[in-house]
């Protein structure tokens, strides 16, 4: 039986917490696994969330069962005295998982790379040129391939981002690699100072999104605000859910140009 297809018969809001305060006081498997079972649709959720960018050699069972063994990570180490929503820290050890297990197969080729940076660099040159965010159009004649060809680029690019702001590209080869998160994250360890400069790089983030065209707004509210599926927001705004996909490749490969 398919993941997809996996019912659970979810207890109270005060039976998961019974079986929270049953853990804490006898962490048997029984007592784990029972509240595994109850937090599944999670890791449905989250998987359902990056399939748009899975490589043929990774099921959407392959991606659900490593977001599992986070969750299972994530019930062995959640504290309930700390006064944190469960699913709120098991979040990001669920996705990580998933995108540990996706950074394993081998489905980044130089010739993807390639394309990457060559996409990359094209944006970037045309932004400063212009000086404001370029249509697909003027990308395709500064590669000097036709329309379709750089919409290929996209689908295959789209591959590396992992759908998230929280995971932009990164080469692996330098600590100071460029990410979003990077650069509007803030931690408890981080100097009045730095708190200042991420909080002027996020009001800055916020304002390059706001002066995109309507579409790209769209696709990138829908998003990370309303946290819809790809194939969902096809359906608001009425193109397919690799149209979209490829809106939201644009816009980060945009993002990384203007905010480096």
């Amino acid at each position: 039986m398919s993941a997809m297809d996996i019912q659970v018969e979810q207890k109270s809001e005060e039976q998961v917490a019974n079986l929270w305060q049953s853990y804490v006081e006898n962490p048997t498997h029984e007592v784990r696994s029972e509240l595994v079972k109850q937090y599944l649709p999670l890791v449905k959720y989250i998987a359902g969330r990056i399939t748009g960018n899975l490589p043929s050699v990774m099921s959407w069972d392959d991606l659900f069962h490593s977001g599992v063994v986070g969750l299972i990570e994530a019930v062995d180490r959640f504290d309930p005295s700390q006064q944190v929503k469960f699913k709120t820290f098991a979040y990001t050890r669920i996705r990580g998982a998933m995108i540990d297990e996706l950074r394993r197969v081998e489905w980044g080729p130089r010739s993807l790379r390639d394309a990457h940076k060559r996409l990359e660099a094209t944006i970037e040159e045309l932004q400063s040129e212009l000086n404001t965010y370029p249509t697909d159009e003027q990308i395709a004649e500064a590669l000097d391939v036709t329309i379709d060809e750089y919409y290929e680029m996209l689908h295959s690019v789209s591959k590396r981002y992992m759908l998230s702001l929280d995971y932009m590209y990164d080469d692996g080869e330098d600590d100071e690699s460029f990410t979003i998160k990077k650069s509007i994250e803030q931690t408890e360890h981080d100097e009045p100072l730095d708190a200042l400069v991420k909080a002027e790089e996020k009001e800055r983030l916020v304002k390059i999104i706001d002066h995109l065209p309507d579409q790209e707004k769209m696709v990138i509210a829908l998003y990370y605000y309303e946290e819809l599926t790809l194939r969902e927001i096809g359906e608001v705004i009425g193109v397919s859910e690799s149209r979209v996909s490829q809106i939201h490749t644009k816009v980060l490969l945009y993002l990384e140009s203007v905010l480096r």
